[in-house]
């Protein structure tokens, strides 16, 4: 028994340390930028957590910065830095996103499908676009991409999306200010939001909205849509039914109790004190 418990007391250990999303320690110049360009939503229904999203914008800024830092873990040369940098200029000259993802339901877990179930889409200021390119990154993850992204870990599931250039938007297009950029993500399971603030101004919050409850296969099934009022039962033992004619009735005719007959044979009661059928007889 206590060999019993000592595993378990290890097993679970062991996976507290490798719960999904650890947050990560941010160190140097890289750490503080990778902080400032995430984004966190999780998405709740009820109390269970059904989406938990961390988003990073490759911005402009923080392009340059990763640059540097890929450069420094491969020891470049000044000349092969700038070509990783003119490289990575190139690459991410469109909108562009990081999104590390965990979803207990599986059939969620779908942003790169062409019939994904999330409408996903990006407003930079000229109305809402649609990603052109969605790459998905499965594990297990290389060395450099936990090293730029230390939010991966064995239960999640990376996703690269760039979205067309901006255009003229449509008349019905929502407009927001050109310092301003959000990221949706919605579907049956809610709706998540991540905005930024392109100048560091103060920005609308990430913010998330739980959609459809599941059906829960262990609720009792409902036979009426009434209200089914439980009382408590009463203390003692029930009164039996019984077929026969209750003692309280034996000294009524047939004619005069019938109607108080069936109505106590009905209800099972077996008559008896406490449960008259008909006043007694006065003696002569």
């Amino acid at each position: 028994m206590r060999r019993i418990v000592a595993i378990a007391i290890v097993v679970l250990a062991t996976g507290c340390r490798s719960l999904p999303f650890p947050d990560p320690s941010f160190e140097g110049e890289y750490g503080d930028s990778l902080k400032k360009w995430t984004r966190t939503v999780t998405l709740y229904s009820g109390l269970e957590a059904r989406a938990f999203v961390r988003v990073v914008y490759l911005s402009p800024q923080f392009v340059n910065i990763q640059a540097q830092e890929i450069s420094r873990m491969r020891a470049e040369l000044p000349d092969q830095a700038e070509q990783t940098l003119a490289r990575m200029r190139q690459e991410y000259r469109q909108p562009s996103f990081f999104a590390v993802a965990y979803f207990p339901d599986k059939t969620a877990n779908d942003w790169n499908e062409p019939q994904s179930v999330w409408r996903i889409a990006v407003n930079v200021g000229m109305g809402e676009r649609a990603p052109d390119r969605i790459v998905r990154y499965d594990r297990p993850f290389n060395a450099e991409q936990r090293a730029l992204y230390p939010y991966l870990d064995e239960y999640s599931t990376a996703y690269q999306l760039r979205f067309p250039a901006q255009e003229a938007p449509p008349a019905s297009a929502q407009q927001v200010t050109s310092q301003e950029i959000y990221l949706v993500v919605a579907g049956a399971l809610g709706a998540m939001r991540f905005d930024w603030r392109i100048d560091g101004g103060p920005e609308s919050p990430s913010e998330r909205k739980g959609g459809l409850r599941p059906q829960t296969s262990d609720l009792r099934p409902q036979t009426s849509d009434k209200m089914i009022l439980q009382l408590p039962e009463a203390r003692g033992p029930r009164p039996r039914v019984s077929a026969a004619k209750p003692r309280a009735l034996a000294g009524c005719g047939p004619a005069r109790c019938r109607a108080e007959a069936l109505r106590l044979a009905s209800s099972g009661c077996s008559g008896g004190r406490g449960f008259p059928c008909a006043p007694a007889r006065r003696r002569r």
